[in-house]
C-alpha cells in the first residue's frame, strides 16, 4: 500500500480570520478519498464558535490511519493588510472523526497545525471541525 493510501492528509483550506472566519473548502490528498463540506462553519464576530460538518468517503478498500491538517492565513489591520500565516493564538480548534473523541490542534507552524491518531473507516464517515475564538481576537 502506498504512503498516500496509508496516511490521509485532510487539508482545511480557505480559512480566514477577521470580521468573518469560516470553513468553506476542504480537500483530500488521495483521489480515492472524497471529502466534502456538508455544513459550513461561519464565525462573524470574535468570541463566537461553530462546528463544520464534513463528509469523508473512503474508496481505498481498507481502514486508513488518518492525519488532519488545518491551514489558516489572515489579512487585515493586524498584518498591515498583508496575507500572513496564523500563529494559533486566539482560537481553539478541534477535530473529531466520530463526534465523541475530540483531538486538539496545537503546535502551529507557518499557519499549519495537524492532529493524528484516528482511523478512517471503509465507506463513509462524518468528521467535524470545531472552532472557538476569543473575544479579543484581532480583526482581519
Amino acid at each position: 500500500m502506498n504512503k498516500i493510501s496509508k496516511n490521509l492528509l485532510v487539508l482545511f483550506l480557505a480559512l480566514l480570520l477577521g470580521d468573518c472566519f469560516g470553513v468553506y473548502s476542504v480537500q483530500a490528498q488521495d483521489d480515492k478519498l472524497i471529502l466534502e463540506t456538508s455544513k459550513e462553519c461561519d464565525i462573524q464576530y470574535t468570541g463566537n464558535n461553530c462546528v463544520a460538518e464534513l463528509k469523508l468517503t473512503n474508496n481505498v478498500g481498507e481502514i486508513l490511519d488518518g492525519t488532519a491538517s488545518l491551514h489558516i492565513d489572515y489579512q487585515g489591520a493586524c498584518s498591515n493588510n498583508k496575507l500572513e500565516n496564523f500563529d494559533g493564538v486566539g482560537i481553539t480548534a478541534q477535530f473529531s472523526i466520530n463526534n465523541v473523541d475530540w483531538l486538539n490542534f496545537s503546535g502551529w507552524e507557518n499557519g499549519i497545525t495537524t492532529v493524528s491518531g484516528f482511523n478512517i473507516n471503509k465507506d463513509g464517515t462524518q468528521p467535524k471541525l470545531k472552532i472557538e475564538t476569543v473575544p479579543n481576537l484581532c480583526p482581519g
